[in-house]
């Protein structure tokens, strides 16, 4: 059997069935939820926090740039007003851990 042959079979035996597939939302995937993390290695120290309810999303992250500068990320999100978004920048002092700064 050459290979043009088996393909043309192949295709033959090939039949499109019609599916309808359902998908159900419930309370719990419409519920409230939150998250947080935090990585600190030799080189990477930065926090996450979110948290949010149906349409509406809010959180935050923060990480220390190139620069020595901490750089604080909070946003919004929501179903009516669409993404806001507000960055801060702060020195980090040499009396403070860069940890302390990322989760203000």
């Amino acid at each position: 059997m050459c290979y043009r042959n088996f393909i043309k079979r192949l295709l033959i035996v090939v039949v499109m069935i019609p599916v309808t597939i359902y998908s159900s939302c419930s309370s719990i995937n419409k519920g409230y939820y939150s998250f947080e993390y935090s990585i600190d290695t030799n080189d990477i120290v930065s926090h996450h926090s979110e948290e949010g309810h149906e349409d509406f999303a809010k959180g935050y992250y923060s990480f220390v740039q190139p620069d020595g500068r901490i750089r604080s990320v909070h946003y919004q999100v929501d179903g009516h007003k669409g993404f806001r978004v507000f960055v801060k920048y702060r020195s980090l002092t040499s009396m403070s851990s860069a940890q302390d700064y990322l989760t203000n």
